[in-house]
């Protein structure tokens, strides 16, 4: 079995969009990496605090484009932290096509953009994690995917 492991411990900013941090991985643990997220991008995941009403989607099994480099923003990161919500299936449910809140028409341009190849936006409410102490508000986060399928970006409707 291969050793997987870094193959430069070389972390740097993606100035071409200017919102992410990247760190090159090895080719096995890429591969690796790659199967396990294509894994939970399958998984269809009812948990209902990642949704706060129904989403206007058509949610298929499977994976309907690709996704290219994963990134997040700080702020983005802070909130999901703070709300104890797995970045990994929100990407998993956008990249179904689960849209999430988002209007009727915005659905339907999520649609036409997988046939003609455009932007791609998901929009999720998060609902406050249940405990005692502080009370939050639900909380949005966005879901980008660009047209040219390079990079999907989770970020809050504040940073766009």
């Amino acid at each position: 079995m291969p050793k997987i492991g870094m193959t430069r411990r070389r972390t740097f900013w993606n100035n071409k969009h200017g919102r992410c941090l990247i760190q090159r991985i090895s080719k096995e643990a890429r591969r690796v990496l790659y199967r396990v997220v294509r894994r939970a991008f399958c998984e269809i995941t009812t948990e209902e605090h990642l949704m706060s009403k129904s989403s206007n989607s058509t949610t298929p099994a499977l994976p309907r484009f690709d996704l290219g480099q994963l990134c997040q923003t700080p702020g983005a990161q802070a909130v999901l932290q703070r709300y104890q919500v797995n970045s990994f299936q929100l990407i998993g449910r956008h990249n179904r096509g689960d849209w999430g809140d988002v209007c009727p028409e915005d659905a339907r341009a999520n649609e036409e953009a997988l046939r003609v190849g455009a932007r791609i936006l998901s929009s999720y409410v998060l609902a406050p994690p249940l405990y005692e102490g502080e009370t939050l508000a639900p909380a949005k986060v966005w879901l980008i995917t660009e047209a040219d399928r390079s990079v999907t970006t989770i970020l809050l409707p504040e940073e766009y």
